[in-house]
């Protein structure tokens, strides 16, 4: 029998927790070693992931929120091969205030990189602040984040480089860029 390739965006199932967290910390041991803030990829291994998965899990509950999956399913065996969290947000402190989707991750397993996922999954999430109501969607990436150029190829705009802040969580400070795409 031939093997068979089919690709489908879904919303996240509890079940899907552990195949996503374990897309991030994949991903963050490939990125956040190659950086300026000094994190090796033994100290991202070290991170208390079930934190992420009890994050996940309260996004799945929430109404303003969305756990975007897309799986992909072959000779019968499903699995996540990328993902996308959006919520809901007012942004009061616009010139003029909008309610904006805020894409907060969106990751795909880097052994399946350039396959058209994150455009897909970027598409959904900009599908759902659209059916929200959002008039446009948001996201943030640091400055070092190789998927910068994805982002403006998928047609976001930088809106803001308010400067390096401080991460609390990683103790480190890093330059935070706001991108749009309005709708």
């Amino acid at each position: 029998m031939a093997n068979t390739l089919e690709t489908t965006v879904d919303v996240a199932l509890p079940s899907d927790i552990d195949e996503i967290v374990d897309i991030e910390r994949r991903a963050s041991v490939l990125v956040y070693p190659n950086t300026a803030i000094g994190l090796t990829a033994e100290a991202v291994e070290a991170w208390d992931w079930n934190e992420w998965r009890e994050g996940y899990a309260s996004h799945m509950d929430a109404s303003d929120s969305e756990l975007f999956v897309v799986r992909k399913l072959a000779d019968g065996i499903s699995r996540v091969a990328g993902f996308a969290l959006i919520t809901m947000i007012e942004r009061a402190d616009l010139v003029v205030p909008q309610r904006r989707g805020h894409l907060h991750k969106l990751y795909v397993d880097p052994d399946r990189h350039r396959r058209g996922i994150g455009k897909t999954l970027v598409g959904a999430a900009e599908n759902f602040t659209r059916r929200r109501g959002g008039a446009a969607t948001e996201l943030q990436a640091v400055d070092y984040n190789p998927a910068t150029s994805f982002y403006e190829a998928v047609g976001y705009s930088l809106e803001k480089n308010p400067g390096a802040k401080l991460i609390p969580s990683l103790g480190v400070e890093m330059n935070q860029l706001e991108y749009v795409k309005h709708h």
